[in-house]
């Protein structure tokens, strides 16, 4: 997430930033988005630098709406204009200098 961009809470965002330098995260695209209408149904995962999944952590079902479940009727797709996306509020859950950190509406964008 060093490319990231924090803008709340205001005065602490780059704080926080800063421990988040390397995080990884990674997206993948589910076989129920439809690019052409611009709907994208997205997964995630903490990933490391080569790329890979960190198995120890939960995949981000970030598009799944409150039930958690891809597939369902309260899916929340993504903005998909190729070839940025974006989602959103999600929240998402990470290991922060040895500390559990919960980041709450994240507004995570590929531009």
């Amino acid at each position: 997430m060093t490319t990231a961009v924090f803008v709340e809470p205001e005065g602490l965002a780059s704080i926080i930033g800063s421990f988040l330098d390397d995080v990884v995260v990674l997206f993948a695209a589910t076989d129920d988005s439809d690019l052409d209408a611009g709907v994208l149904h997205v997964l995630g995962a903490l990933g490391t630098d080569a790329l890979e999944q960190d198995r120890c952590a939960a995949t981000l079902a970030w598009t799944a709406g409150q039930d958690g479940s891809p597939g369902t009727d309260d899916d929340v797709p993504a903005d998909w204009q190729d070839p940025r996306f974006s989602l959103g509020p999600t929240d998402m859950e990470l290991a922060v200098a040895g500390y559990q950190a919960r980041l709450q509406d994240l507004f995570p964008a590929v531009r």
